[in-house]
Order: structure tokens, then sequence, then C-alpha cells
């Protein structure tokens, strides 16, 4: 007569949490199974489209014809007006090639920030370019945005903000309460209100076009490197 051997405790425990993993990972098969079918998917909506052979895409921007722009840094900008099948080299009479924005008003004309050599404005797509830098003292743009006819504003490494009512004819630099004159980025709010972004003093924020400048860092504790979501 064979003899019955118990368990022991520890013996059990073990086999008990056993079968609990593997009853776990049978239970989360599936759901792995359908997040991949999900990621697959979803690759189906994305198509590769080729882009000019150069290597450090700043900026792009879309105007709107459909037409894509992408500005590159060192190399100027480039347009296609197929949905990227094509691209067309439109740095012309560009004297400097380092684009930092790309941004267009209300009524069609196109601006361009660079790297040094200010502002550039177009009239018919980018086909021919002409600098816009009266009262514009710091060329070195890093941002630029547009907000109505002909209003556009600047932000640049070391002259802080600037702004035009003419379309670029003529420059204003306004800086009363802005502390620091290095600018990352720049956002304008539903409501006209400005915001910058800077490398080091965080946020600032002025609801009259810049004539008054305020901190808006709030809770931020890291002022440095800011970014604006586009």
């Amino acid at each position: 007569m064979k003899r019955f051997i118990p368990l022991k405790t520890e013996n059990i425990r073990r086999f008990i949490v056993l079968l609990i993993i593997v009853f776990t990972a049978i239970c989360e098969m599936p759901l792995q199974l359908h997040s991949q079918q999900s990621m697959d998917t979803l690759g189906s909506f994305w198509k590769l489209i080729p882009a000019p052979g150069i290597k450090d895409i700043k900026v792009m921007s879309v105007d709107s014809n459909g037409f894509i722009y992408i500005g590159l840094w060192g190399e100027g900008i480039q347009r296609s007006t197929n949905n990227g099948t094509s691209w067309t080299d439109i740095s012309n009479n560009l004297d400097n090639k380092y684009i930092t924005a790309i941004e267009f008003d209300s009524v069609g004309r196109m601006y361009l920030g660079t790297m040094g050599s200010g502002v550039y404005v177009s009239t018919n797509n980018g086909n021919s370019w002409s600098p816009y830098n009266n009262g514009l003292t710091n060329l070195r743009v890093t941002s630029l945005k547009t907000h109505g006819n002909g209003i556009v504003y600047v932000g640049t490494i070391g002259g802080g903000f600037f702004r035009t009512a003419n379309a670029g004819v003529n420059w204003k630099q306004c800086n009363k309460g802005l502390l620091y004159w290095d600018i990352s980025c720049m956002q304008i709010t539903s409501n006209g209100s400005i915001i910058l972004g800077t490398p080091g003093n965080g946020v600032f924020r002025t609801s009259d076009e810049g004539d008054t400048w305020r901190r808006a860092n709030g809770s931020i504790t890291n002022k440095n490197n800011l970014f604006f979501n586009e």
C-alpha cells in the first residue's frame, strides 16, 4: 500500500503562484494581438513620399493652395505642388539659406525668417524674394508669426521681439518688460495674446501686441529650452 506524502505548504504556495502567472499570460495574449493588429492597421494610413536629398529640414508650412514648403538649414527653401511627389528649389535670390520660419499672411504674402539676414518676403509663391528689414536691428530670426493683413511678429536671438503693421516695410522693437531677449519660440492665442518662450527665463506674455510684457511661468520650474507645439 502506497503511503500518502503530504505536500509542504511552501510547495503549494509556489504551485498557486505558477498557475496565476500562466493564467495571466493566457488572458493578455488576445489583448496584445489586438494592439498589434491595430498598429498594423494604422500603418496603412502612412505613405512614404520622396523628399529632397537634404538632411536638415528645420521648418515646414502649407499655403492656401495646398503647396508644401520646407525650410532647410543652409540649403534654402523648396516647394512641392503635388503633395511631395517632387520638389523644386525656390531659393533663387536668397542671400541667406539658413531658414528658421515660413509663414503666410491673409492676402498670400509669404515670409521667411533666416538666421543672420532677417526677413524675406515673396508675393509670388516663392518665385522671387526681397529682404524687408528696415528697423529690424537684429537679423537672427528664430520665430515669426503673421496676424492678419500685414501684421507680423518676429522673435530674435539677442534682440528680443519686433513687430510690423505694414508687411515688413518698417519694424519696431518692443521689449518693455521683456527681461530676456533671446527668443526660442512664439505662439498667438485665440484672443490675440502673444506668448514667447526663452531658453533660460521661461515664458513671457503680452496682450497689447508687445507694448508691455510680463512673466507667465506659473508652475514651470525648468525654464530652459522651451518649445511650443505648432
